[in-house]
């Protein structure tokens, strides 16, 4: 699996069986357990930009990557809710990261891609303006997350891969109280 990219890249000419092959082929590749080596465990990681910034998250919460799609706006939703869009006959939530992340507002380029991420049985895409690579390297490589990151930013940094790329913690981020909406219509 060295050369081939664990995610796929959803497109509209793929058939339901086609996509069903691909899903299955990721699940299993997921399924085992990454390598230990002396040095260390491998991780992969999804490298994506947003603006000038260069962030990374696990693979193993990366379902999909969409090109960009049409998106409709979600009424009475907070201000990171960018809109709703069909993912194959599913409505999901889209998210700008750098809102969440308490960054600076920044205009979103016409091209973002979706990257649709799931934690815990949450199921959220969110905008990446470019989708780079898939990275693999030893943890001993991950440095811890520097002290200079915002406080907004802070609790969802787990660290710094190579490059100055920042390590999203999605875990943290889809369960932060912040993300979690308690209200009704």
């Amino acid at each position: 699996m060295e050369n081939q990219v664990p995610y796929a890249i959803v497109d509209p000419d793929y058939s339901p069986v086609q996509v069903a092959a691909i899903l299955a082929r990721r699940a299993a590749e997921l399924a085992k357990p990454l390598e230990e080596t002396a040095r260390g465990r491998l991780l992969q990681l999804l490298a994506f930009q947003l603006g000038r910034e260069r962030y990374a998250i696990d693979v193993a919460h990366v379902l999909e990557i969409y090109p960009p799609q049409p998106m409709t706006p979600a009424p009475r939703t907070p201000d990171f809710v960018v809109g709703i869009f069909n993912a194959r006959g599913r409505f999901l939530s889209v998210i700008d990261l750098p809102t969440v992340l308490g960054l600076p507002q920044r205009s979103q380029p016409a091209a973002c891609q979706i990257v649709v991420a799931q934690v815990a049985g949450i199921e959220v895409g969110f905008l990446a303006d470019v989708v780079e690579d898939v990275l693999t390297l030893l943890d001993v490589e991950i440095e811890p997350p520097l002290t200079a990151v915002g406080e907004d930013m802070a609790p969802f940094i787990c660290g710094i891969a190579p490059g100055l790329r920042a390590i999203l913690d999605l875990n943290a981020l889809f369960h932060h109280k912040r993300l979690i909406v308690y209200e009704e219509l």
